[in-house]
């Protein structure tokens, strides 16, 4: 047999591993303590994952409010890389899109009258595109429109169920200030309505006048919500609120917003799917007996309506027509 090589006596190895390097340095000890982590600002890496979804026309949808600041980075390292651009840095949004959140998304053609609609009770955003019949109005009449599902959670939504049961039952008490709590109002066509933040007479369009009282704690965090989500901006955070208690057969009556407030205008449905109607006819709604002819597009539960600047919050009247079960919507505006 082969003669084996001889072994190293274990003093010998001993001497081999405590000898200096070449040139008679001795090695460090390599270290065991790991570099400091940077800090990330979550919010802004969330906003630049929602950007790139958009601008990349990337059709997943991100659980933010769950997601690990390791879940958030990992999704945007794979966005990154499904669009070809370098780590870390940002995404410009392409031609079309025009910087507009949505508009890179499928586009949905409006429900017609007559059409039944199964609202499938999916986490996404929709974008709409439909035309002025009588030619007045250029152009894409609901452009930016968005109207994003499943914003609210259920318990989110139990729980500010019970915020307006309890503040409608302090309000019919009048323990509430001012005209924190109206009640519905034949006359005037209005339902129900708790207002936060600064009075909005919605049947005049008028801003002020009377005291209400201040963004209650619940909807502050509903506001902070639409921003950490991506939906506003955090220069767009709302700081009044709208309730409307709808009961069956009520409506709300075709109306533009006041400029007084700025844009965008969030609208949070909420117990009942319904509809909102747009004006087709130079931005008009024909009222008919009860029914509200136009565009008519239907309002999933817990989702949220976003109205930018433009042509369908300042030009085109919207309205809800007469509800078949009791609706709540929240509106959000910024004044």
């Amino acid at each position: 047999s082969a003669p084996q090589p001889p072994v190293a006596s274990d003093e010998a190895a001993k001497a081999q591993q405590q000898a200096p390097a070449k040139g008679g340095a001795k090695q460090p000890a390599p270290s065991t303590s790991r570099p400091a982590e940077p800090t990330i600002d979550i919010g802004a890496r969330k906003r630049e994952l929602l950007n790139l979804k958009k601008t990349v026309g990337h059709h997943e949808f991100f659980d933010l409010d769950h997601m690990t600041p390791q879940q958030v980075e990992s999704a945007i390292k794979r966005l990154q890389a499904a669009a070809g651009v370098e780590a870390n840095k940002e995404v410009k949004a392409k031609g079309k899109s025009n910087n507009v959140p949505g508009d890179d998304w499928e586009v949905v053609q409006p429900t017609k009258k007559g059409h039944g609609s199964s609202m499938i009770d999916e986490k996404k955003v929709r974008t709409f595109n439909c035309s002025d019949k009588t030619g007045q109005i250029a152009g894409n009449l609901l452009q930016g429109l968005m109207l994003y599902h499943n914003v609210v959670s259920s318990q989110e939504e139990s729980q500010l169920l019970d915020f307006v049961a309890d503040y409608q039952t302090r309000g019919k008490k009048k323990e509430l200030v001012g005209s924190t709590y109206l009640a519905p109002s034949k006359t005037q066509k209005r339902c129900a309505q708790l207002q936060f933040g600064v009075f909005y007479n919605t049947t005049e369009r008028t801003v002020g006048g009377r005291d209400v009282e201040g963004m209650p704690q619940l909807l502050s965090s509903l506001a902070d919500k639409l921003v950490s989500e991506g939906i506003l901006k955090p220069d767009q955070r709302p700081n009044t609120a709208v309730v409307d208690i709808y009961e069956e057969g009520e409506s709300c009556q075709p109306h533009v917003d006041s400029r007084d407030f700025s844009r965008p205008i969030s609208i949070i449905s909420l117990t009942s799917v319904s509809e909102v109607v747009f004006g087709d006819k130079a931005g008009r709604i024909d009222v008919q007996g009860g029914a509200f002819e136009g565009h008519s597009i239907p309002l999933p539960r817990r989702s949220v309506l976003l109205l930018p600047d433009g042509v369908a919050a300042n030009e085109v009247q919207h309205a809800i027509p007469p509800v078949k079960s009791k609706r709540i919507s929240i509106t959000l505006r910024r004044r």
